[in-house]
């Protein structure tokens, strides 16, 4: 099954969380703080998985949005306007 580019780009993204989460995890000297980044990065990864939520992130991404499009314009204007900036 294909998946769009709105589906792979949401399953990387929660990935790459999911990593950072057991990184930061490692880095904790507390125990009830890396268990409970863990937990979270578990909790994450059973809900990326869930029929539902890949249902919605399915719906999500046929919607023909163009809030994409108008951030990366601004993002584009406001680097020209301080690019002018002294």
């Amino acid at each position: 099954m294909k998946i769009s580019e709105y589906q792979r780009g949401y399953q990387d993204a929660a990935r790459e969380m999911i990593t950072w989460l057991h990184e930061e995890a490692a880095r904790m000297n507390d125990p009830h703080a890396r268990r409970l980044l863990n937990s979270a990065a578990f909790a994450l990864g059973v809900r990326i998985n869930d029929e539902e939520n890949k249902r919605a992130v399915e719906i999500r991404g046929k919607h023909n949005s163009n809030r994409w499009k108008c951030r990366h314009s601004l993002d584009r204007a406001f680097t020209r306007t301080a690019a002018l900036l002294p």
